[in-house]
């Protein structure tokens, strides 16, 4: 297994302080030596094994423009200069960013990189923003990214919305996804934050407007207004409907965030995880080496083992499980990190995150029932546009 995608935390600094977020725990920073080493190790592993994709890296952090200028454009610039695969392929270049520090002298500079793509974290319209993310003064942040919002689209008009979902603002949802579309944003993840308790009332808004944004969106497809804000996790689930010719019984892979066998996270100090989102210690059960000796083959191992124990459950209401129309394919949706942090182990689904799956499952389904009953000309309209065609 030779990994060639590395997402590396660049910086555990932010300049802003979510609600709802657990990192940034230090002010460590990684080294433009050691950015160089990875990018070396990510480079020699695919040359090992050439794949149809060029090695990957995905700057984040905290918040990874901090070290634009120290790190990110002389690594950048340094690797263009001096790493040539044997494929004549260009390595691949991304970035988790709120947006506030880019401006056009920066996204300029990026955007001279043809495979570079933003991945902007932006929880909605103005009373979400500022409700969950404040700048590190405690100021609001909602102003200071909307303003970059013109100018990321002008350099990068694929980027992604990306949201995170509350109870707080789960009755807010199509107002940020509306806001979105009007900014001109083609594509919209978003996902509630499962580490909280979520009351009945909040889930009950949260479906009742996934609900609506869904069949004001999607049904304008079948008449003929293709030009929608694409709502991601919905349409993976239509399009596995669809593959599977309506059903959901294909086994996915578990590894489909990497987990150190297509990708890894990379520490500001070197260490390699099988998850960016988990600290470096060594203790720690997704610490499998360091970009110095590379990786542990005895702790990934382990690691991996670790997936094959027990089926993927909910642990509070197993009975949920069941019948699950999810159930073969369950392990491709859940996130191991997520579970160990809240249940000490790797193969647990949350309640809420079933919820979540279960919900834009259903509405695959029932869009889909509703297309079947159109004419054979809208029918295809649907899945044509699926399709890409």
């Amino acid at each position: 297994m030779y990994p060639t995608n590395a997402v590396l935390n660049v910086t555990n600094t932010c300049n802003m302080r979510c609600s709802y977020c657990f990192t940034c725990p230090n002010n460590s920073h990684m080294s433009l030596e050691t950015a160089k080493k990875v990018v070396l190790w990510l480079v020699e592993n695919y040359e090992k094994e050439p794949k149809d994709t060029p090695p990957s890296i995905n700057f984040f952090g905290g918040e990874p423009t901090l070290r634009f200028e120290e790190l990110i454009k002389p690594l950048m610039v340094w690797a263009r200069d001096k790493i040539k695969l044997s494929t004549k392929k260009e390595i691949r270049w991304g970035m988790t960013t709120n947006g506030v520090l880019l401006d056009e002298t920066r996204l300029k500079f990026l955007s001279s990189f043809p495979t570079f793509s933003i991945l902007l974290s932006i929880d909605g319209a103005e009373k979400s923003q500022n409700i969950q993310r404040k700048m590190a003064n405690g100021a609001d942040s909602f102003l200071l990214v909307a303003k970059n919002i013109p100018l990321i689209l002008k350099y990068f008009p694929n980027t992604t919305f990306r949201s995170t979902i509350t109870p707080k603002t789960a009755g807010l949802l199509s107002e940020n996804y509306f806001f979105a579309k009007s900014q001109g944003f083609k594509t919209f993840f978003c996902t509630p934050n499962v580490r909280e308790e979520w009351s009945e009332e909040a889930t009950e808004n949260l479906v009742k407007e996934v609900s609506y944004i869904i069949y004001n969106q999607y049904l304008d497809i079948i008449r003929k207004a293709p030009n929608i804000l694409r709502f991601l996790l919905f349409e993976r689930e239509l399009k596995k409907i669809l593959i599977n010719d309506g059903t959901d019984i294909k086994k996915m892979n578990h590894l489909s965030c990497g987990f150190g066998v297509r990708s890894v996270g990379i520490g500001t100090q070197g260490e390699i995880t099988a998850c960016q989102e988990q600290n470096t210690h060594e203790k720690n059960i997704f610490y499998i080496g360091h970009i110095d000796t590379g990786i542990d083959p005895a702790k990934h191992e382990k690691l991996l083992n670790l997936l094959n124990q027990k089926d993927v459950i909910e642990n509070s209401e197993k009975d949920l499980c069941i019948n699950c129309p999810l159930r073969q394919s369950c392990s491709s949706y859940s996130c191991p990190s997520t579970s160990y942090d809240l249940f000490g182990e790797i193969n647990i689904v949350n309640k809420m995150r079933c919820k979540w799956l279960l919900l834009n499952n259903q509405l695959a389904k029932t869009i889909l029932e509703i297309n079947s009953k159109s004419s054979k000309e809208d029918q295809n309209a649907l899945i044509n546009w699926m399709k890409g065609k």
